[in-house]
């Protein structure tokens, strides 16, 4: 999953974490041979996965299919009873 933030961005979020967040990451980057940006990336993925929920795809398209198929059906009755009214026929 990529971060919806660029590199600009995480260097902002990362300078308004408290000095001792900062520092942990910094000792946490130096550890892992990497720049502190890449370890609060990577912490702030890890974070987001575990907060959000995974989406069940073929179950939103199902209930989107049922709606649209009872709102399409609601829109032809309602279009032919307009139809025979203007005819005159009545309902």
């Amino acid at each position: 999953m990529p971060l919806p933030f660029n590199a600009a961005q995480l260097a902002f979020l990362l300078s308004r974490l408290p000095a001792a967040s900062q520092q942990a990451i910094r000792l946490l980057a130096r550890t892992k041979g990497k720049t502190p940006q890449e370890v609060f990336a990577e912490c702030l993925k890890e974070y987001l996965a575990g907060r959000i929920p995974p989406v069940d795809v073929s179950a939103a398209l199902s209930t989107t299919h049922e709606v649209m198929y009872n709102m399409g059906y609601a829109f032809g009755r309602l279009r032919t009873l307009a139809r025979n009214w203007s005819e005159g026929k009545g309902g």
